[in-house]
């Protein structure tokens, strides 16, 4: 396990995955991914892709400050 990032995976209503991807890079600069998840970890939501995003120990509060607002920018415009 200690060769593991922290993931995060997230989905917004009425938004596709690759739409929200786009937004967080052009309004903020935030590199994310979108992907086909096979795993039982995305099971209980009966999801196949869902956006991922890996918060690590280099990442500073300032980032994450940053990701969440643009993130809620995104949310209020849908």
């Amino acid at each position: 396990m200690k060769e593991r990032d922290p993931t995060f995976a997230f989905k917004l209503k009425n938004m596709s995955e690759d739409e929200v991807v786009e937004q967080l890079w052009t309004k903020g600069a935030i590199a994310t991914r979108t992907e086909v998840y096979y795993g039982r970890a995305v099971e209980p939501y009966k999801q196949k892709r869902m956006i991922r995003i890996s918060l690590v120990h280099y990442n500073t509060l300032e980032e994450i400050k940053v990701f969440l607002k643009t993130l809620n920018q995104i949310c209020e415009s849908k």
